[in-house]
């Protein structure tokens, strides 16, 4: 069966408008994920709500699997980033945890240096999570209220995030006024380096950067 995405896309717009998707990443990790072929062609590396949600395509994609592996060396061969949100937080499928045969979703947040499980797989990720919890699934909340201190910023750009100036495990701080934009990729690296062999997979709950 066909999935339309109905309402991801009634929720979520294009930002800039009229953007083109790119080659999508067939990456063999995402054939039991129903829905991603259809969301991929639709969608891969679009950005959408101002940079709130950003979609990964053939480049972009691989890319972020680096970084997260960099980071997060246990997850090599587990997992494979399809989108990222605003925080520089990657989700991905994890080929380890599945659903009715589908693998259910992680979620890998340098800033913290832990990777949350996500109950849900691709599909109802898309069209019940982020709609329904967007502040649990990517911290809608947290990013307007940042958009307002920085309009100037917005949209995101695909290579940009958002996070702390100074890492939280040097004891920097994610308060609103702590955070600055910065390179995607020089995040991950920083953010990551910081929290080796502190790092932890935790439970189910994603809201904004809380251990849980």
């Amino acid at each position: 069966m066909r999935i339309n995405f109905g309402r991801f896309s009634a929720a979520y717009g294009l930002t800039p408008a009229g953007q083109q998707p790119g080659a999508a990443w067939r990456d063999e990790r995402f054939l039991a994920a129903k829905g991603y072929a259809e969301f991929a062609a639709r969608f891969a590396g679009c950005t959408f709500n101002n940079g709130l949600y950003r979609v990964h395509d053939a480049t972009s994609g691989p890319r972020a699997y680096a970084m997260i592996v960099h980071a997060f060396p246990e997850l090599a061969g587990r997992i494979c980033p399809f989108a990222f949100d605003w925080y520089g937080r990657q989700l991905a499928v994890d080929a380890q945890r599945s659903q009715d045969g589908e693998p259910l979703l992680l979620l890998a947040c340098a800033t913290t240096g832990a990777a949350y499980q996500v109950p849900h797989p691709f599909a109802a990720f898309h069209d019940e999570m982020l709609v329904d919890a967007p502040d649990e699934a990517v911290a809608r909340k947290f990013f307007l209220a940042w958009a307002r201190a920085n309009r100037w910023s917005l949209p995101l750009k695909p290579d940009q995030c958002v996070g702390p100036r100074l890492p939280l495990s040097l004891g920097g701080s994610d308060d609103n006024g702590s955070l600055e934009l910065s390179d995607l990729e020089v995040h991950w690296l920083l953010h990551g380096q910081t929290w080796r062999g502190t790092r932890r997979l935790v439970g189910a709950r994603i809201t904004k950067t809380t251990i849980v």
